[in-house]
């Protein structure tokens, strides 16, 4: 058992949120400081919304960790392209 989930479990019971986020690396220092400063709102189906929020369930996981998780993805395949592509114009130019 980490100290931070030891810790925690003596001063109080952690809720399953904090448990799961415990179990998964996070820090009682990042905890701390993890709190979100922005929100979006999406539109989404009906029927969507409520396949997902039920798959994160049977995954134990918060929804909006899932989305976090996804958005931080798409950001860092971006930022790759965009290193990419400069990198290979930086080739062509070098080549002519």
């Amino acid at each position: 058992m980490t100290p931070a989930i030891l810790l925690l479990e003596v001063t109080k019971k952690p809720s399953k949120f904090y448990r799961h986020r415990l179990e998964y690396g996070y820090t009682l220092e990042t905890l701390k400081g993890s709190m979100k400063d922005a929100g979006m709102r999406i539109r989404v189906e009906q029927e969507l919304r409520d396949a997902f929020v039920a798959a994160c369930q049977k995954m134990d996981v918060p929804a909006a960790q899932v989305l976090r998780q996804h958005m931080r993805v798409i950001v860092e395949k971006a930022e790759l392209t965009t290193a990419n592509k400069q990198k290979n114009a930086a080739k062509v130019k070098s080549k002519q």
